[in-house]
């Protein structure tokens, strides 16, 4: 009988697949890292604002707990923001643009109120300085010094919303 020859199989050649490269995340770059810093001094702000418990809405000025629920929830909704960032998660983008859209308003209102009730100037130095020395300057200084804070946060605020809004891509779902 003839040997039927057995055929060697030649071990194939190894090809090297490579996978498709998901597309890299973006890198934490200056500004979102200055936005987290920003973030964190609000963070420090708003806990400091718990202990002095004092509330500007408008017209309204609020003291005591219901200043300290106030502000302890706008504490939360920034270390919320934080962590959103953080983990690159499209809730933390979208809270970003609401809240500061909201601050932004909030700082306009807060001091338009301000510029045209000049006794509204007076019961917030009442609650913060009282009588002691230096409260005419604090008050003279008052208006002027909330001008430029909200001028200065609004220029920052618009520059977060703008930022936010044009890097989709760093977040994800």
């Amino acid at each position: 009988m003839p040997e039927k020859k057995k055929e060697i199989k030649k071990p194939e050649k190894s090809k090297k697949t490579h996978k498709p490269r998901l597309t890299e995340k973006p890198k934490f770059n200056a500004a979102i890292i200055l936005i987290l810093i920003y973030i964190g001094l609000s963070i420090i702000g708003n806990i400091q604002n718990l202990f002095t418990r004092l509330g500007i809405i408008g017209p309204i000025i609020f003291t005591g707990i219901p200043a300290l629920i106030f502000y302890l929830f706008l504490t939360l909704v920034f270390v919320a923001l934080f962590i959103g960032i953080i983990k690159r998660k499209e809730w933390g983008r979208d809270l970003g643009i609401f809240l500061y859209i909201i601050l932004l308003v909030w700082g306009i209102v807060n001091t338009l109120f301000l510029l045209i009730n000049p006794s509204l100037v007076e019961r917030v130095i009442a609650i913060t300085v009282g009588n002691q020395p230096g409260a005419e300057i604090a008050a003279a200084l008052f208006v002027p010094m909330s001008i430029i804070s909200v001028i200065i946060g609004s220029i920052i605020n618009i520059l977060i919303i703008w930022y936010l809004h044009k890097r989709k891509d760093f977040f994800t779902n």
